[in-house]
């Protein structure tokens, strides 16, 4: 017999690797067992096409015991599970509980419009839920939210998915297999990210915030000049797309603002060498940019309301790389530094 602590600490994702190999050839190997951690109705409905990697002890027994097109799942204590798509299909949806209070049952459903193909999961409920994707990549899905993906997801060069409603992701990146979001028109683009999509039916407007990492967003419709900045995205960023003018624009979280360059265009002015050495003494943010993209002939970004009211004192020397000098900057002034393209974007950290 397999410790059912070790049972309900891999529910909790709180085992290792090794733990989890364990559990997995335990169950390969007594798939009877399974009515001992999970009885019946635990192991309800479940339908579609299990990964290769199961048994075929295990797809019988699973297989003997399905009727139903939906997935039930319940909740003991903290944790919502469906034991046997937690342990067949790698997802695992929990509820995030934010009272006390445990007594009543709460369902969400897992459907799947081709069972052979697609996976859907709705939250019906008025709570907010936790889908764990076989990526490990985690999706909070607010009340009303649906998100749908093909069965072999993680097999794909692609990970895309569908989503409805609103929801709160933490990706996994992956640079071989880009996590792609859909929401009508527009595709947003994982560059190992946290952030939220809000595409609620009857409204007009599509909203992406990005918490942490980049963020590409692109318009399915070939209009990519309404997105600003490419569809580029920093923490703290929101971009509101509008469903029905198909225009975009991006704001500080509600806060309307234009990226400009510094240097306002001159960097590549000849007659403006680099000296020995150079030293800034209190003087304006942008200012100094400007200097900077001039002196070392590149492209530096920037938000002007993040600059407001910010000065920068400090010697640097010929040799100091622009890199190096742009993070301390950054440094001093609290500013994330991307580079991107040849150029650099310094934005305000959230």
């Amino acid at each position: 017999m397999i410790d059912r602590e070790l049972i309900e600490r891999y529910l909790r994702n709180d085992c290792t690797v090794d733990e989890k190999r364990a559990i997995a050839q335990y169950f390969d190997e007594y798939p009877d067992e399974l009515d001992v951690y999970f009885p019946e109705h635990e192991l309800y409905g479940v339908t579609g096409r299990l990964p290769p990697d199961v048994s075929e002890r295990i797809l019988d027994k699973v297989r003997r015991r399905s009727t139903a097109k939906t997935y039930d799942f319940y909740h003991f204590g903290r944790l919502t599970i469906a034991a046997s798509v937690i342990l067949f299909f790698g997802i695992a949806i929990y509820e995030f509980q934010h009272t006390g209070s445990t007594a009543n049952k709460q369902s969400i459903l897992l459907t799947a419009a081709d069972p052979a193909q697609i996976i859907r999961v709705s939250n019906d409920t008025q709570t907010e839920r936790l889908v764990l994707l076989p990526d490990g990549s985690r999706i909070t899905l607010k009340p009303d939210a649906s998100v749908e993906w093909k069965n072999n997801f993680i097999n794909q060069k692609e990970r895309r998915l569908d989503l409805s409603g609103e929801a709160y992701f933490e990706v996994i990146h992956d640079e071989q297999k880009p996590f792609i979001v859909q929401t009508d028109n527009l595709l947003t683009m994982d560059l190992g990210t946290t952030f939220t999509i809000k595409n609620n039916p009857g409204e007009r407007d599509i909203r992406v915030q990005l918490f942490s990492g980049k963020l590409q967003v692109k318009n399915t419709v070939g209009l990519a000049s309404a997105l600003p900045n490419d569809g580029l995205l920093f923490p703290g960023e929101e971009l509101v797309y509008s469903k029905v003018d198909r225009k975009a624009f991006v704001s500080i979280m509600g806060i309307k603002r234009q990226l400009v360059r510094a240097s306002g265009g001159k960097r590549n002015v000849a007659d403006a060498p680099r000296p020995d050495w150079f030293m800034f003494n209190n003087q304006p943010l942008p200012s100094v940019l400007n200097q900077l993209s001039v002196y070392y002939r590149t492209d530096i970004y920037y938000y002007p309301v993040d600059f407001k009211d910010r000065y920068f004192s400090g010697k640097f020397e010929a040799g100091d790389s622009l890199e190096k000098i742009l993070k301390d900057i950054s440094l001093l002034n609290g500013l994330t530094l991307v580079s991107r393209q040849g150029g650099y974007f310094l934005v305000k950290k959230q």
